[in-house]
């Protein structure tokens, strides 16, 4: 690829070799999760990011998205019907290379599957906020960034639970909630987006600015 958009430039690492695996996490990979994923493979095919997204979840295997997530997701021209659920496992934690979790509980079920993945795993709340702080990562190695992004943190930060970790569960609620679930995710997902996939803006678009 050619890593250029209409007013952007991605920025791609040097001797960067595989596709950087994102894998999204709730509690049954029929709403939040899948949802997630939907939503980062659109924003990564828009600007042609070296970004792979898939999700799972702690329970429900080939179980089908939520009608409430397929409804949500086709109001931004995405089909989620041919989702089928897939529950966590340790091989799936270990291939990721950021694993983004929709709360804290998931965080630390992951964690038990996988004690090595604390690391590269946050609930996306949490990612956004600490991307933000640490700043974009240009050139850098993903890897290398992920363990600015993470500095300092520990796991006993993470016990119990907090709103502002948490992206709420839609499943029987309203097709009004599931809708706001699915902008708040777009609007943390183009965020994740920018900053897994080091989008910049454009040289003349900063001139101009």
């Amino acid at each position: 690829m050619d890593g250029t958009q209409v007013g952007l430039r991605v920025v791609t690492p040097p001797l960067r070799s595989a596709l950087i695996d994102v894998l999204f996490l709730c509690t049954g990979n029929i709403c939040r999760s899948p949802m997630a994923e939907a939503l980062l493979r659109q924003r990564a095919s828009q600007l042609s990011l070296d970004l792979r997204a898939s999700s799972a979840g702690l329970m429900y295997d080939g179980a089908r998205a939520s009608d409430g997530a397929i409804e949500a997701m086709k109001r931004r021209k995405i089909d989620l019907s041919g989702h089928a659920s897939r529950v966590v496992h340790a091989g799936m934690l270990a291939e990721a290379d950021l694993v983004l979790c929709m709360a804290r509980m998931h965080l630390r079920e992951a964690i038990v599957l996988d004690r090595e993945c604390f690391g590269r795993t946050f609930t996306v709340k949490e990612f956004v906020r600490r991307a933000e702080a640490a700043g974009p990562r240009g050139a850098e190695p993903f890897a290398e960034w992920l363990v600015r992004v993470g500095a300092g943190r520990t796991p006993s930060e993470l016990l119990g639970d907090d709103p502002a970790d948490e992206v709420r569960d839609p499943l029987g609620r309203s097709s009004r909630f599931y809708r706001r679930t699915a902008d708040e995710l777009a609007k943390l997902i183009e965020q994740v987006a920018w900053f897994v996939g080091a989008v910049v803006p454009a040289p003349a678009d900063a001139e101009r600015g």
